[in-house]
């Protein structure tokens, strides 16, 4: 399993949000405290934001976040509305490389996921696929379950081009319901797009991964694998829902699949 987070708010830094706080995700990566398989998050990491025209830019490297040279530098050099970042712990079978680092992006969203799917190569990739066009499939790199999941949902936002993020996110979740049957699915997934930033939890025959979310962050929202800060300022997410977050609004929820 992987570790991961994101912020909308005030800006701030890169180390403020991710590397400064006590459990932040440099800490999340050696010491996780709620992963349920694997004990550390050392294959990988990345980060992601919003440059020139608000278009999506990351930072990726397939080293643990801990040995990262540049990090400290680049911690209190940039600042960013928003933030997302995840710490990866990869599945078995699904290698350690650039393409399948996380944040996956394009011209509009950032996305991140953590959790479980059984087998996934043999399972719901297989199903997500025959779901794609040529030419979204042809944009894929890698073979992780978070990049076939983020391209089903472009998939999505192609059809129907005028559907909002929150809608083209219950459509994904309604398709991985359609088609789980017996596979074993816990879904922790972040999404980011210009002012707002969307979380899900949902999980099909497993246990409820872990996803909170704090209103008193840095002056902003927060939504985590595990508390970054005291846990007082913390709440776990509803099962079965998605979490919208906009900038200056309070968090809402709406549920999803059955």
């Amino acid at each position: 399993m992987c570790r991961h987070a994101a912020y909308i708010g005030p800006a701030i830094s890169l180390a403020q949000c991710f590397l400064e706080p006590e459990h932040g995700l440099l800490q999340q990566a050696e010491h996780p405290r709620e992963m349920r398989v694997g004990r550390v998050n050392a294959d990988g990491f990345g980060i992601g934001w919003f440059i020139d025209r608000d278009k999506p830019a990351a930072y990726k490297n397939i080293q643990p976040i801990w040995s990262d040279t540049n990090l400290s530098a680049l911690g209190v050099s940039l600042f960013s509305t928003q933030w997302i970042g995840l710490v990866r712990g990869a599945s078995p079978g699904l290698g350690v490389s650039i393409d399948n680092t996380h944040p996956f992006y394009d011209n509009r969203w950032h996305f991140t996921l953590n959790g479980i799917i059984t087998d996934f190569a043999n399972t719901l990739r297989p199903a997500i696929n025959n779901r794609l066009s040529d030419d979204i499939s042809a944009t894929i790199m890698g073979h992780t379950d978070a990049e076939f999941i983020f391209a089903l949902m472009r998939q999505f936002s192609l059809e129907e081009p005028d559907s909002s993020t929150t809608q083209l996110l219950q459509k994904v979740v309604d398709f991985l319901e359609e088609v789980a049957g017996d596979i074993e699915i816990a879904l922790s997934v972040l999404v980011c797009e210009k002012d707002s930033m969307y979380a899900i939890r949902h999980s099909v025959n497993l246990p409820f991964p872990t996803l909170y979310y704090s209103e008193e962050y840095v002056g902003g929202v927060a939504v985590a694998s595990e508390p970054m800060t005291d846990r007082r300022y913390w709440k776990l997410m509803p099962e079965q829902s998605l979490l919208i977050a906009e900038a200056n609004k309070r968090v809402r929820f709406e549920r999803v699949g059955k």
